[in-house]
């Protein structure tokens, strides 16, 4: 915290430095448990929901290429999206691995924490999100685990 941050608060009797550095504690400690918390909560969902869900459809897609290349129906449609899931599902353990790499290696101290929460867990996050979007569009509802973006806005 900037000194001249901390002359204007005491200056005006509104915090002590102490109190004021009590309170960026606080707010530290508070950011990186919630960041920490939801970084936990969406490993959790997608190795326990989402990855077994895609993997069951990739499976199936796969079954049904194979029936049709044996049937004498190659379905290039059906193989191009096989490889589209297959690829953003490399891309997707890759970045649950670094997370979960990421989560265990939260450094001691509540700014530490917080610093490694706004630079390293929420950036692989947000590239599993997209993964996840992309994942989406492609899922079957009846694989799907989740409620979609459009389920969830409109029908509520």
């Amino acid at each position: 915290m900037k000194k001249q941050t901390i002359d204007l608060f005491e200056r005006y009797g509104v915090f002590t430095k102490s109190e004021l550095e009590a309170r960026c504690e606080i707010l530290y400690e508070k950011y990186a448990k919630e960041v920490l918390i939801e970084a936990k909560t969406l490993y959790t969902m997608l190795r326990r929901e989402l990855i077994p869900a895609v993997n069951e459809y990739m499976t199936s897609l796969a079954d049904t290429y194979n029936l049709t290349k044996a049937a004498g129906c190659v379905s290039s449609e059906t193989r191009n999206e096989l490889s589209q899931v297959s690829s953003s599902m490399s891309y997707l353990y890759r970045e649950v691995k670094k997370l979960k790499t990421q989560i265990d290696k939260l450094p001691k101290g509540s700014k530490a924490q917080a610093l490694h929460a706004k630079n390293k867990l929420l950036p692989l996050m947000g590239s599993i999100r997209e993964i996840c979007d992309s994942l989406e569009e492609f899922i079957p509802k009846k694989y799907y685990p989740f409620p979609t973006y459009e389920e969830m806005l409109f029908d509520i």
